[in-house]
Formats: C-alpha cells, structure tokens, sequence
C-alpha cells in the first residue's frame, strides 16, 4: 500500500479513503498500546513518568470491592483481555 501526502484534497472519495486509514490506524494503535502496557507491565509517557498496568488492576479491585464505580466503564473484561485481544471498544476503554 502506498501512501501519497499531499496538501490538496483532490474529491469527496480521497477524503473518505484519508479518514478510513486515519480511523484503521487509531484503532490499531490503542490495541497496540493496550497490549504492550498489560504484558510489559510499565510504559513511560512523554513526560518519562512511569505508567503501570498494576494501577489499571488495582483500581478495578477497588472498584470491585466498594461497589462503585470512578467514572469509568473499567471491568474484568478489561483486565482479563487475553481472550478479546482485538476488541477495540475494550482496549479504547482501557
């Protein structure tokens, strides 16, 4: 697949084809970073500050034990992801 940049939009199709690629490539990338954080179990922002999957867990125990919920949609589908690891909706969630 080639990709042509350009600074022009030429149609109403090539903006409909820029925005399915767009689109494509964030999903894939939240899976992607979904999957990289819970099996290294550390990733660092922009900022070098650390990021833990164990908070990710921790918070949904919490969330778990005291019956509420910190308005988030954190479930254990989310942390058990192994077996719907290309679900978008789960990892955009995470």
């Amino acid at each position: 697949m080639r990709i042509v940049v350009t600074n022009r939009i030429k149609s109403d199709k090539q903006c409909f084809l820029i925005g399915y690629f767009l689109l494509f490539y964030f999903t894939r990338l939240s899976i992607f970073m979904r999957n990289t954080l819970a099996e290294k179990g550390i990733l660092l922002n922009e900022r070098g500050e650390e990021v833990k999957w164990k908070y990710i867990v921790k918070l949904e125990k919490l969330q778990l034990n005291e019956r509420l919920k910190a308005g988030n949609k954190l479930t254990q589908r989310h942390i058990n992801w192994i077996k719907q690891k290309m679900k978008v909706n789960i990892a955009a969630q995470t």
